[in-house]
């Protein structure tokens, strides 16, 4: 559906539209994995130029190397620990319910310039009839990689993803991405 830089809504929630509308956050130029930016660093991500959204290239990867906290508030990782995408991208070995998708649509940026671009994005393979796994959540917070916290009611999850990536590339050689993926009806 195309890409404004400055007009294209965050689809993640209220933090993420809450930050893009203020004047010490910058967005990030990937039109499908774009992430508010403030901080020490947010000039070297939001000038990155990576064409996969989850690429050794992206803002995920300065994630990893970085260590940086991934903190979940009232969702569960089902749903919002996108991170596991990149390490399934970046792992070296190809898992078979994902693969390369290229898109191509009109993309406007932050200077009001449009073209054409193409960009990817490691997508799930529908016909292998896959979903998330659900106990993802209870085996990293098993295994110590993950925190929950009850904070006034509500579940906040915090997650070190340094320390998140050797234990879910680990999932994906030794253990056929079980912790990540399940075939449904198997």
């Amino acid at each position: 559906k195309g890409f404004d830089y400055k007009k294209t809504k965050c689809e993640t929630g209220v933090l993420g539209t809450a930050a893009l509308k203020r004047d010490d956050f910058k967005r990030s130029r990937h039109p499908m994995y774009s992430f508010a930016v403030w901080g020490k660093d947010k000039d070297y991500l939001c000038n990155m130029n990576n064409i996969s959204s989850f690429g050794s290239d992206s803002p995920f990867a300065y994630l990893h190397h970085n260590n940086a906290v991934d903190v979940l508030i009232d969702v569960n990782y089902n749903n919002s620990f996108t991170f596991t995408h990149y390490v399934e991208e970046t792992v070296g070995l190809p898992v078979p319910y994902r693969f390369h998708k290229i898109f191509s649509d009109l993309y406007v940026d932050e200077m009001g310039f449009k073209e054409q671009r193409e960009y990817s994005m490691f997508v799930r393979s529908y016909e292998l009839n896959t979903t998330n796994n659900m106990t993802l959540g209870e085996t990293l917070e098993n295994s110590g990689v993950s925190n929950k916290y009850d904070f006034m009611g509500v579940t906040v999850r915090v997650l070190r993803l340094g320390d998140c990536y050797p234990f879910l590339k680990q999932d994906i050689l030794e253990n056929r991405s079980r912790n990540l993926c399940c075939y449904i009806g198997q």
